[in-house]
C-alpha cells in the first residue's frame, strides 16, 4: 500500500482508498493521477544525510523539556520519612519502660508516649511559696534601696549663688589656717560682710568635724598660754563650741596639767608677787586641782 495526494484537499491518503478519508472526495476518477503519484513516489529514494562531525550540535542530547516528578514520587522523601517514624517509635519505647529513672518536673516540654502519635504536654514546676519572714526582709531591703538611692540623688533644682559659693570658700581657707567653732565660723563669715543666709550655707556645706576643731583649738590655746582642764574647756565653750565639744577637745589635746599649773604659776610671778598661799588659791581659782596648784607653786620656789 502507497499513499496518494488527494486532488481535492491535497492531502495524503491510502491509493486502496475509494474516497479521500479528509474531504470525501472518489479517487476513482484519477486513476492516472494515481498511476503517477505511484511511479513518483517509487522513483524518489530518501536521501541520507552526511553528518559533520566538525560543526557543533545546535541542540542538546536527549529532551530538551523535562518534566519534573511530584515531591511523593522521590525516593529520599520516603528515606526521611521513613528515618523519622523508626526515631519517635524507639524514643516512644524507651520511654514508656519501667527500668527509666525518674525525672523531676520541669517546666521543659516533654515527649507523652500514652497516645500513638506523640504530643507535647507542658508539666509546671512546683515553686515553694516564700516564707513571711523572707518576703518581710525582702521588702525591707527593697525600701531602704529605695530611701538609700532617693537620698543620694542630688536635687537639680539646688544651685549655688554667687554669695553662697564665695562663702563656702572663705570657710574653708579660714579652717586651713586656724580652728572655729561652728557658731565662731559663722560670726567670721557676717563679720567679713556675708549674710546670714551665706554665711549659714558656707558653714553648713564645708565639711568640717566639729569636734576635730575642738581639739586643733585647744592646742592652739596651749601654745601660748597655761591653762587648767577646767578653764580650757571653758575658753571653748566661749568659743562657741558646744560643751560636749568642748570636754572632747580638752580631754584629747594631750596636756599635762600639773606641767599647765605650774606654767600658770610662773607667768603670775612674772608680773605680780604671790605669797605662797596666795599662788596655790590663785591657781586653785583657776581650775587647778589642790595637787596641781601645789605642784605648780613648788616648781617655781615654794
Amino acid at each position: 500500500m502507497a499513499l496518494i495526494v488527494c486532488p481535492e484537499c491535497r492531502k495524503e491518503i491510502s491509493d486502496q482508498a475509494m474516497t479521500c478519508v479528509n474531504c470525501g472526495a472518489p479517487v476513482t476518477r484519477y486513476p492516472q493521477l494515481v498511476q503517477q503519484h505511484n511511479k513518483q513516489t517509487q522513483l524518489q529514494q530518501p536521501q541520507r544525510e552526511e553528518y559533520q562531525y566538525d560543526q557543533p550540535l545546535s541542540q542538546p542530547w536527549g529532551p530538551t523539556d523535562k518534566q519534573k516528578k511530584p515531591y511523593y514520587k522521590r525516593v529520599w522523601v520516603w528515606a526521611l520519612a521513613a528515618t523519622v517514624i523508626l526515631a519517635i517509635t524507639a524514643a516512644a519505647s524507651s520511654g514508656g519502660g519501667s527500668g527509666t529513672p525518674s525525672t523531676p518536673p520541669s517546666t521543659s516540654p516533654s515527649l507523652s508516649s500514652t497516645s500513638s502519635s506523640p504530643s507535647l504536654t507542658m508539666t509546671p514546676t512546683p515553686t515553694a511559696s516564700p516564707s513571711p519572714a523572707t518576703s518581710q526582709s525582702q521588702s525591707q531591703s527593697q525600701s531602704q534601696s529605695q530611701s538609700q538611692s532617693q537620698t543620694q540623688l542630688p536635687s537639680p533644682s539646688l544651685k549655688m549663688t554667687t554669695g553662697q559659693s564665695n562663702a563656702l570658700k572663705s570657710a574653708k581657707q579660714y579652717l586651713n589656717y586656724s580652728a572655729f567653732s561652728y557658731q565662731g565660723l559663722i560670726d567670721q563669715l557676717k563679720f567679713e560682710g556675708y549674710s546670714d543666709e551665706d554665711a549659714l550655707y558656707g558653714v553648713d556645706n564645708c565639711d568640717a568635724d566639729w569636734n576635730e576643731q575642738a581639739v586643733k583649738s585647744a592646742k592652739q590655746y596651749l601654745d601660748y598660754l597655761a591653762f587648767s582642764h577646767k578653764g580650757l574647756r571653758e575658753q571653748l565653750e566661749y568659743e562657741g563650741f558646744t560643751s560636749e565639744q568642748a570636754k572632747h577637745g580638752a580631754d584629747s589635746c594631750g596636756a599635762d596639767w600639773y606641767e599647765q599649773a605650774a606654767k600658770s604659776a610662773k607667768q603670775y610671778l612674772d608680773y605680780m608677787a604671790f605669797s605662797r598661799s596666795g599662788l596655790i588659791s590663785q591657781l586653785e581659782f583657776e581650775g587647778f586641782t589642790r595637787d596641781q596648784a601645789v605642784y605648780g607653786a613648788e616648781a617655781n620656789g615654794y
